[in-house]
């Protein structure tokens, strides 16, 4: 892509270049090793004898097999070989081959290190990242294996610059980090998980610290995209849904969660400042387990996530 300015100028300018992705988490409680032969393709990428899991599924994670995110990380440092090949308009594959002689890794490589951590799944780093084509299987092989090149009259290859591999230490506090549960039940039970969805940033502030003071744990969406991004990340154990939302509205919320076998069980309670008869026949046709119409009072909103969570549990 050309941005009207020369690559002379860019070389001089730039410092370094990170690329990051997201990769799901395996939720600790019902990970499984996994038994089967990884592909062919994959065994290079896999010491023998390491075990692998996979994703099974349980409450605890809303049948996903998988609490939480990761990033996994590219982090391009700039020494005098990439800046000469970019001041000289090489092409990108070219670049990316130098970055990784001079240490660079790759998305899949960062991605790697976790599966083999036990930390996520094979299927889940292909569904994030590309597996490497054998060409640049066989570059990353030999630039673990071969010395450095000799730069240009015989003179050393520039070093990559100090303090590449602190950067990507530092990066690598990206990662979200698995919090012990809170303690809140009258016999030490986990504190129940609740997700806010409002696009009233003051209503849902208010609800959020009313919930926290007794005891909830509690997250927010301010739409419905963000509402089922939240439902996969956390599993909560109970969704407060207000209908009027930008975007994918709370009937399409409540509608897609009741598609999907991971979500279908968990309790909705709907805001909504439609207090007509038809609008609460519709949502409790979609799945809604209540209903409470705006404005209300703060000790009916505990009220009823007290009766349904007990429900639930009957």
């Amino acid at each position: 892509m050309d941005i009207g300015v020369e690559p002379y100028k860019i070389a001089a300018a730039l410092r370094g270049v990170v690329a990051q992705r997201l990769m799901r988490k395996l939720c600790p409680t019902c990970k499984e090793v996994w038994m089967e032969t990884p592909p062919e393709r994959l065994k290079r990428w896999i010491p023998t004898g390491t075990p692998l899991y996979r994703a099974a599924g349980c409450p605890d994670c809303v049948m996903t097999g998988y609490r939480g995110r990761f990033s996994i990380l590219e982090i391009l440092t700039m020494n005098a070989e990439l800046e000469r090949r970019i001041a000289a308009g090489d092409p990108a594959d070219r670049i990316a081959d130098a970055a990784r002689r001079a240490g660079m890794k790759s998305l899949w490589d960062s991605g790697l290190a976790h599966v083999l951590r036990g930390e996520s799944t094979i299927d889940e780093l292909m569904r994030v990242v590309d597996v490497p084509p054998e060409a640049a299987a066989i570059a990353d092989l030999a630039a673990h294996t071969a010395p450095a090149a000799p730069g240009a009259h015989g003179a050393p290859a520039a070093p990559a610059r100090v303090g590449a591999q602190p950067i990507a230490t530092h990066f690598d506090l990206l990662e979200e980090v698995a919090l012990p549960a809170r303690r809140s039940g009258a016999y030490g039970e986990p504190a129940k998980k609740v997700l806010l969805v409002d696009d009233e940033d003051s209503l849902r502030k208010v609800m959020k610290e009313l919930l926290e003071r007794e005891g909830y744990e509690v997250a927010e969406a301010r739409d419905g995209v963000q509402a089922l991004d939240q439902v996969d990340r956390m599993g909560p154990d109970i969704i407060v849904l207000d209908l009027n939302l930008p975007g994918l509205d709370g009937y399409g919320v409540l509608s897609h969660l009741r598609s999907r076998p991971a979500t279908a069980g968990i309790p909705v309670i709907v805001l909504t400042a439609k207090g007509d008869e038809d609008n609460e026949v519709r949502v409790f046709e979609l799945g809604a387990d209540d209903f409470l119409t705006k404005p209300f009072r703060a000790r009916a909103l505990s009220a009823r996530l007290e009766a349904v969570l007990g429900r639930r549990r009957h």
